[in-house]
């Protein structure tokens, strides 16, 4: 078994530019989601903001040469959706191949950028 989330969870693919997709799950469900609850630390003008409470509905960490972009929604049933609380942390740590580490040397993982709380859901 593979230590890589999106090879485990049948709801979210990459494509060969590193670009995440969803695919709509069954019904009846049961999966985490992503929530934001706001900016982290001493980050500022971000590529991309929501609303408190809003779902992430979609993440390429490519975008901005790098620095990544998300999308949230604030209808939970178009949020990406992972297997487990495992899968979703992975994801949140996932680092662009464009620019793997930031300015200072440290891992660059956009989504970091946010505050974000992981939620179960059933569908």
């Amino acid at each position: 078994m593979t230590d890589d989330p999106l090879k485990q969870t049948p709801w979210v693919e990459l494509d060969r530019d590193n670009r995440l997709h969803k695919v709509k799950p069954g019904q009846g469900m049961r999966h985490v989601v992503i929530r934001y609850r706001g900016l982290a630390g001493h980050a500022h003008d971000p590529l991309s903001f929501a609303t408190d409470g809003e779902y992430l509905e979609e993440f390429d960490p490519e975008a901005h040469d790098g620095m990544g972009e998300a999308g949230f929604t604030s209808d939970p049933s178009k949020a990406m959706k992972f297997e487990s609380v495992r899968d979703a942390m992975k994801f949140t740590m996932k680092q662009p191949r464009r620019r793997p580490l930031r300015a200072d040397g440290e891992p660059n993982r956009p989504l970091r950028v946010f505050h974000l709380e992981l939620e179960w859901r059933e569908e």
